[in-house]
């Protein structure tokens, strides 16, 4: 963690770029600080919004991403420390939530290699679930975990109501249309900080023009 947030690092030089260096190894400061005393991402927007007067939106949204992502940096590594037992990771999201989006739904489930990073979106809140080898080849006498549900095997297991809540009722109208499907709705987008994020595609992005006909009149 104390990696990521070093100075000279991405994530510090896009501080430094806004606030200036001063106020830059503040904040960076107390995130760390943060972080070593349990505090969480609510704590630290709190605190940044009381400092420097900016929206408690955009606080949160920093102290939440820049958090989280170190905290995936930190597992990561400690995975791969322990690639003997830990092949791998699940992509893990709460798809049962109103506030998971349609992307992360659809990468739930998956599995990753130990060279993979969780490159969820701004305010992502999906964990790596190890993926150890068989518990056999650990002297464990029990059955192996079951396999993870994935996720668009929950989506198509949900009402239609349901459905249509979490995709909105155009890019609905467009999947139920035969237009669109789950290899379409997780796009890749770049982030000068964290490099490559995951984000929900939207329609005019996956049918251009024609994305028209679905919205409404």
């Amino acid at each position: 963690m104390l990696e990521y947030f070093r100075p000279g690092g991405p994530f510090h030089q896009a501080l430094v770029g806004q606030f200036g260096q001063n106020m830059a190894n503040y904040i960076r400061d107390t995130m760390v600080e943060a972080i070593l005393t349990g505090q969480g991402p609510r704590y630290v927007g709190r605190v940044l919004a009381q400092t420097f007067g900016q929206g408690l939106t955009w606080s949160l949204r920093t102290a939440r991403t820049s958090m989280l992502y170190a905290y995936r940096e930190a597992t990561l590594a400690g995975y791969r420390r322990n690639s003997r037992v830990v092949e791998g990771w699940i992509w893990h999201a709460d798809i049962g939530s109103s506030r998971t989006c349609l992307s992360c739904i659809v990468q739930h489930g998956n599995f990753h290699t130990l060279d993979e990073r969780l490159n969820d979106h701004h305010n992502g809140r999906c964990a790596m679930v190890p993926q150890t080898i068989p518990w056999a080849s650990l002297g464990v006498d029990a059955d192996d975990p079951p396999d993870v549900q994935r996720g668009w095997d929950w989506f198509n297991g949900q009402p239609a109501a349901r459905q249509r809540e979490i995709m909105g009722p155009s890019m609905y109208d467009a999947w139920r249309a035969g237009r669109v499907g789950p290899d379409d709705f997780s796009r890749d987008y770049h982030d000068s900080v964290y490099g490559v994020m995951k984000r929900t595609a939207s329609l005019r992005e996956l049918l251009g023009p024609e994305a028209r006909q679905y919205y409404p009149s």
